[in-house]
This record gives structure tokens, sequence and C-alpha cells, in this order.
């Protein structure tokens, strides 16, 4: 309940299908999120390499497992990102 999905790229389709009963119902938030220019892009990564950054992810779980990272973040010991990896 009260979830936010960020959604960027449209690289498998541009259409979705949503039950939005369930949206309404759970409260949930979805957010198209656009990352840039190219020239933003490669700004961010010479920045990144320049500084030896590495984005903080907690753990990452397969799309089959949607309900393991929910719980994974319901357990309030979550320290980074959790991800979905939508190939899995």
């Amino acid at each position: 309940p009260e979830a936010r999905i960020v959604v960027c790229g449209a690289t498998g389709g541009h259409q979705a299908t949503v039950d939005l009963r369930r949206v309404f119902a759970m409260r949930l938030e979805i957010l198209g999120s656009t990352m840039g220019t190219a020239a933003d892009l490669s700004a961010l990564l010479e920045f990144m390499a320049a500084r030896n950054l590495r984005p903080v992810i907690d753990s990452t779980y397969g799309f089959t497992a949607v309900a393991d990272a929910f719980a994974r973040l319901d357990s309030g010991e979550v320290f980074g990102k959790v991800a979905i990896d939508h190939l899995h």
C-alpha cells in the first residue's frame, strides 16, 4: 500500500495495461521519469568516474520476486536502493 512506482524508459514498448482498481485501492503512485539529454548522461558518467562514485544498491530482485522486494522495503532495514530486474 502507498507504494511509489517509477518507470523510466520504454524500450520494451510504450503501452502498459494497469488495473486501475488496484491503483486506487492501494493508493499507488505511478511516476514517469525521463533521464535527460545525451549530454546530461555523458556529464553524469564523467562526474561519477572522476570521483569513483557508485550507486548504493541494497538488494536486487527478479520481477517474479517483487513481493520479496517489497517485504525487504517493509523490513525497514534497507540501506540504498532495492532494485527490480525486469528480465528475471
